[in-house]
């Protein structure tokens, strides 16, 4: 069931070319050929720069900007997999998976750019200076950029004002850049530790907010899933409760 469905929605083989497969097997065999089908998949490659070959799903390249697709199929077998390992007689409920459609979200948000007012620029800036304060050695110099920063941006009559009638000087303009971007490389904001799968409805409904804003808007809609027509995967679930460990 698991891994048929799972082929299904992700296009690798069609229905009828499955059912073909299975003819005359036993299960045992048959559940190789599908195991296979999706090995097969995880194992493709691509060529980068200097006409090299990088596995598209190898864990530590795989990113949010070139392999997207990778990326959601990549979530969506690690939360069919949960339920192969965690779930009892429970299946994963590829027919709701199949009425919405999907995205893949940023757990930390990737960028200020899209941020709508100061005040969420702050707050991502804040949440970034406590990361790098209580877990970054050699980290000193980002945490007086990020500070200030913050000294200039963070005042009452700044927290509502739209990005757009922000005026701060080149420099300071140049130094949130160059923040920016090293937040971005730093904490790998497009890899896949940073990325988790939503219905597209949600992950509007989350936008660009940080982390624990995100946090409360997914734990309402998981517990309420029923009421409000959504369905919030466990894996998804998991990584903003943080119920995953560091190993």
């Amino acid at each position: 069931y698991h891994f048929v469905g799972y082929i299904i929605v992700t296009r690798l083989r069609k229905l009828s070319e499955i059912i073909k497969l299975s003819k005359g097997k036993s299960k045992v065999d048959f559940n190789k050929d599908l195991t296979d089908i999706i090995k097969g998949e995880l194992k493709r490659t691509k060529k980068v720069e200097d006409n090299k070959v990088q596995q598209i799903y190898d864990l530590d390249a795989i990113n949010y900007e070139d392999d997207r697709v990778e990326c959601q199929n990549l979530l969506l077998l690690l939360n069919v997999q949960y339920f192969l390992n965690n779930s009892s007689n429970n299946k994963f409920p590829f027919d709701l998976y199949k009425s919405e459609f999907w995205s893949v979200e940023h757990i930390n948000p990737q960028n200020p750019k899209d941020f709508k007012t100061v005040g969420q620029i702050v707050k991502w800036l804040a949440s970034f200076k406590n990361y790098y304060t209580k877990h970054q050695e050699e980290s000193n110099n980002i945490v007086e950029e990020i500070t200030d920063l913050l000294e200039i941006l963070d005042h009452p009559e700044n927290i509502n004002r739209k990005l757009s009638e922000l005026r701060i000087s080149k420099d300071t303009n140049e130094k949130l850049q160059l923040v920016t971007e090293k937040i971005t490389n730093d904490l790998e904001l497009h890899g896949i530790a940073n990325l988790a799968l939503l219905d597209r409805s949600t992950n509007s409904k989350l936008g660009n907010n940080i982390f624990i804003d995100k946090r409360k808007v997914v734990l309402d809609l998981y517990y309420s899933a029923k009421e409000k027509g959504v369905f919030i995967p466990e894996c998804t679930k998991d990584v903003f409760t943080k119920n995953f460990s560091k190993e």
